[in-house]
């Protein structure tokens, strides 16, 4: 275990990373959208639309988390 840690702690750490990137911007993201004194809220007041507004920040969050040059080094790491 020491060895692998050893050489792989890059990975780990870009994991790590990612993982904490993608958790604040969803917790961001929820805050913006559904915090009931957020302005959005009353501008977009279909809760459906606020989801789908919701889906599609945290897909564009994960796409750009996977798609930048320290991005393959955390799919190859799986």
């Amino acid at each position: 275990m020491k060895s692998a840690l050893a050489t792989h702690w890059p990975e780990y750490l870009m994991e790590a990373a990612g993982l904490g990137i993608f958790m604040l911007s969803a917790g961001g993201f929820g805050i913006v959208l559904f915090h009931p004194a957020s302005p959005i809220v009353s501008a977009v007041a279909d809760p459906l639309l606020r989801r789908f507004l919701m889906g599609c920040a945290m897909g564009l969050t994960a796409v750009c988390l996977i798609y930048p040059p320290w991005g393959p080094a955390i799919r190859c790491a799986l």
